[in-house]
């Protein structure tokens, strides 16, 4: 399940952002939901933070915690990648989320690229 980030080839963005279908498979979360919760953020998709902290609570009390690390992650990949995003997770961080997570690419080059 875990992928660790010293291995994997370096994350490409492929130009297309994650589809609904996959970000649904991975979280769990239903595609009619996730779609009503998309919100447009400074011209591209989001979804609230709150939201999906809500979901992890609910899933900490279900227990389903293999579902709860993927969400959890999710929710990380905004705040390690892009500190300044407000509170919503955009299109940018669920494409590196689901790069991960489906293809196994590695996220630090690109991080480190922004750093420097």
């Amino acid at each position: 399940m875990d992928i660790p980030l010293s291995r994997g080839v370096p994350y490409k963005h492929l130009e297309q952002h994650a589809c609904i279908s996959t970000l649904s498979s991975i979280t769990k979360i239903p595609q009619d939901t996730l779609k009503s919760r998309l919100v447009d953020i400074k011209s591209t998709k989001a979804i609230s933070q709150r939201f999906l902290e809500a979901y992890l609570f609910q899933l900490s009390t279900e227990r389903d915690w293999e579902i709860f690390m993927n969400v959890l992650a999710l929710t990380l990949y905004r705040v390690m990648l892009f500190r300044y995003a407000g509170d919503y997770i955009d299109y940018a961080a669920m494409d590196i989320f689901v790069a991960v997570r489906t293809r196994s690419e590695n996220p630090v080059p690109k991080f480190f690229s922004m750093i420097f």
